[in-house]
């Protein structure tokens, strides 16, 4: 399964946030993005997991992300980091992850 890019916001600072974002090996200037895991739960929620090389972007070589769309697709949630270690459990309230929610009419 291949998804794509929705939509991708690039701010004035240089920092970019993606929206409804499934990518599998993809290499784009924004670094490579390999899809680890991904599925739909018994609810219709889509879950992912993705590690992105990112070179000199954002002052570290590797940002790991899990989210989730819901079944409508109009809300995504996913939890960030920079550095090490992939995010292996949905958990928005650790302090060691970015958490983000962005809503589609």
């Amino acid at each position: 399964v291949e998804w794509e890019f929705q939509k991708l916001v690039i701010k004035p600072d240089g920092m970019w946030d993606t929206y409804a974002t499934e990518i599998v090996n993809q290499r784009s200037c924004h670094g490579n993005t390999i899809l680890i895991d991904c599925w739909t739960d018994s609810d219709g929620v889509r879950w992912y997991r993705v590690y992105k090389d990112l070179g000199y972007l954002c002052g570290s070589d590797r940002l790991y992300e899990y989210g989730k769309i819901t079944n409508s697709g109009n809300t995504l949630e996913y939890l960030f980091r920079l550095g090490t270690g992939e995010i292996k459990k949905w958990d928005p309230d650790n302090p060691h992850y970015e958490y983000r929610i962005y809503y589609r009419q």
